[in-house]
């Protein structure tokens, strides 16, 4: 009876794609820029929250006011922490993403129309420009998510750091603001389409991290300082679930 309940929810997630997905690639065309399509992109966010009865709760958004741009660093545990920023969080988000994503019809396509960053970890140089790209746009006003893991954890602990984000961070002059997430793994594990019986996420926005004092040499005391508040952030949001 489970996996018949998955596979219905597996299925109302792709029809969601598709339907908001192929206007999303449309208005992206129309509008340049990806603004009205983005609307549409959080509406398929909080449909698969509310089709999977997901409580979500987030902690410290008072933290983003009167930042004219900012780069998000969060934890990454599962495909469900990109819904549950998208759906929660009131701002028009892009997200650093890796390349193999923009080949995934609709969901894809709609993803580098609407101006998510897209980079190609495996050609350093391709990966540079495009990191030089994306902090002329942060420092134009993008608001922009970063996995700083590169990729999703089995949730027991943090992976390493990937440096690009915190390059990316430094050179635009934006400040880094941590965010925590908890519980996601427990719905949708890592490298499962089986759901799990959680229902609670849990979101803590930290106060942002000026990084105008870092440099190239010295980023690695900026990654060890965002990690550090990261971890925290879990931890305090697990201990409140015991």
């Amino acid at each position: 009876m489970k996996k018949i309940r998955d596979g219905f929810y597996l299925f109302l997630i792709s029809v969601y794609t598709l339907l908001l997905g192929i206007p999303a690639i449309i208005l992206s065309f129309i509008y340049p820029g990806g603004n009205l399509s983005y609307l549409l992109a959080r509406l398929w966010a909080w449909l698969i929250i509310k089709t999977l009865g997901l409580k979500v709760e987030v902690t410290g958004l008072e933290n983003l006011k009167n930042l004219k741009s900012f780069i998000i660093m969060a934890n990454h545990q599962s495909h469900l922490d990109v819904a549950s920023i998208m759906a929660t969080f009131p701002h028009q988000l892009r997200f650093l993403a890796k390349k193999e994503l923009v080949r995934i019809p609709v969901f894809g396509w709609a993803m580098f129309l609407q101006g998510h960053v897209i980079i190609e970890r495996e050609k350093k140089e391709s990966a540079f420009k495009t990191i030089d790209l994306a902090a002329e746009k942060v420092k134009k006003g993008k608001k922009l998510v970063v996995f700083p893991e590169g990729t999703r954890s089995d949730g027991k602990s943090l992976l390493p750091f990937k440096k690009g984000g915190f390059v990316l961070a430094i050179k635009s002059g934006a400040p880094i603001v941590p965010v925590s997430i908890y519980g996601t793994d427990k719905i949708l594990p890592r490298k499962s389409l089986t759901l799990g019986e959680g229902k609670s996420v849990k979101i803590l926005v930290h106060p942002p991290v000026e990084t105008c004092s870092f440099t190239m040499e010295n980023k690695e005391g900026l990654i060890d300082l965002v990690r550090t508040k990261i971890e925290s952030g879990i931890k305090s949001l697990s201990d409140g679930d015991s």
